[in-house]
């Protein structure tokens, strides 16, 4: 049996028809020493009935059933309750591959790091876009792992971390987003990450879900988030500060296609974003793509119909 237990907490809410093949990812794992904790987050579904047969059917299952409070505080409630040296994160409508956690594990035992990450998969309908963001299998400083994050994204989701991490981690009060506000300080906290370019995580991509949606005044908080982060991170780190505005300029460009069809409803933060992006130079940003400068520039002369299309274009 391997050496340090891995605590995989599975904040569950209204999945009905994505847990079970999340659930079956995990306990396939090639790392057998594991406990699965699912939390249910109040569902109004079946997913509180699935989480209780799994229980059933694996013994290194628990799952705790509690009212609805958002994803940070199911997180919160799942590391109360875990018992592992490291603690994992997937989301019930995503899955893993089976070799995720040993390569994770295997890499921060064998470098005596706390925090293991690899790459991510988005999956859009039948559609799989593979991020490639780390290209080597080695051991980084924490300033390499902060500047990696940034130019990746803050998700937990395809990470591992030593639990003593999360010791006196203020979790934000937030259903989305959240990741942003606590990540980096995990990183900080750490001695390292170990990075290895599996295809680990797969994130799946839901169209009519609140985060992938259209435009709500709920998404702002991501502009919220990531210029809250960004501003700590080049403040205390002036090395990080062109690849903290470009963190910026991206989130903002990322958001302003999903508000642009609705800026007559909400003008106010259409306004806003535009604002904020002419205050980043991301002309002469080495950490941009060129095509990602020409979208920006599209989306600065209202040319958002262009943008699309270029993206259009890139992904397919």
């Amino acid at each position: 049996m391997e050496e340090n237990m891995l605590s995989i907490i599975i904040p569950v809410y209204n999945a009905d028809k994505y847990l079970n093949k999340c659930i079956n990812s995990v306990i396939n794992q090639t790392y057998k020493n594991l406990e699965i904790i699912l939390v249910d987050d109040g569902s109004t579904d079946n997913s509180g009935k699935i989480c209780d047969e799994w229980t059933k059917k694996d013994e290194r299952i628990r799952c705790y059933h509690k009212n609805n409070e958002g994803t940070s505080e199911t997180r919160k409630c799942g590391i109360l309750k875990s018992h592992g040296d490291f603690i994992g994160f997937v989301d019930a409508d995503d899955y893993v591959d089976k070799n995720m956690y040993k390569i994770l594990i295997d890499g921060c035992v064998k470098y005596k790091i706390n925090i293991g990450c690899c790459n991510k998969v988005r999956k859009y309908k039948e559609k799989y876009c593979f991020e490639n963001f780390i290209s080597e299998n080695k051991k980084i400083t924490m300033e390499e792992a902060l500047q990696l994050l940034l130019i990746s994204d803050p998700s937990m989701c395809n990470k591992i971390f030593k639990k003593e991490l999360f010791e006196n981690v203020k979790f934000p009060i937030q259903n989305f987003y959240e990741d942003i506000l606590i990540t980096p300080y995990l990183i900080e906290k750490s001695n390292g990450m170990y990075i290895n370019k599996i295809y680990g995580y797969y994130y799946i991509q839901q169209p009519t879900s609140k985060i992938h949606g259209k435009f709500s005044l709920k998404k702002m908080d991501y502009i919220y988030n990531e210029k809250k982060i960004c501003k700590y991170i080049s403040k205390k780190y002036p090395k990080l500060k062109e690849v903290s505005d470009s963190a910026y300029v991206l989130a903002l460009a990322s958001l302003i296609s999903d508000i642009y069809d609705a800026r007559k409803n909400f003008n106010k933060e259409y306004t806003y974003i535009l604002k904020e992006m002419k205050k980043v130079n991301y002309k002469s940003n080495k950490f941009i793509p060129k095509y990602k400068k020409i979208m920006i520039y599209c989306d600065l002369h209202h040319l958002i119909w262009l943008t699309n299309l270029l993206k259009k274009l890139k992904r397919n």
